[in-house]
């Protein structure tokens, strides 16, 4: 295979990539509108300028790489997390409780399912 082939076969998969990040940005910035709109109709102005606020800092700092940095930043504390609870499993076997030891378990598949789900975005 070519190296044209090559790059045909990545550049659906950068453009994605792309497109993901910019509508999570303005998903962001069209929920937040919502809410503008929302607040405004109830006159509360205090939230309307503190959404404004948001809305100006997700203009400014919403870009690919802060995008990924809160992406691993998430990765990070969802695998400590993690591993807190193998560690709070464990204890559970050792102490022989079944209803412990079916908690943690449960506790333990939701960290992994929500690593997961944030590995997958």
């Amino acid at each position: 295979m070519s190296l044209r082939h090559y790059f045909l076969l990545a550049l659906p998969t950068v453009i994605f990539c792309g497109f993901s990040q910019a509508n999570e940005c303005q998903d962001r910035m069209h929920e937040i509108q919502r809410q503008i709109d929302y607040s405004r109709g109830h006159n509360n102005t205090e939230r309307v300028t503190g959404l404004k606020t948001a809305q100006q800092e997700i203009k400014a700092n919403c870009n690919e790489k802060n995008l990924q940095s809160e992406k691993q930043q998430k990765i990070v504390k969802q695998q400590r997390k993690l591993m807190e609870s193998q560690q709070q499993l464990a204890a559970a076997k050792e102490s022989g409780d079944r209803e412990k030891i079916m908690k943690k378990q449960r506790k333990l598949d939701e960290a992994k399912a929500e690593l997961q789900a944030i590995q997958a975005k």
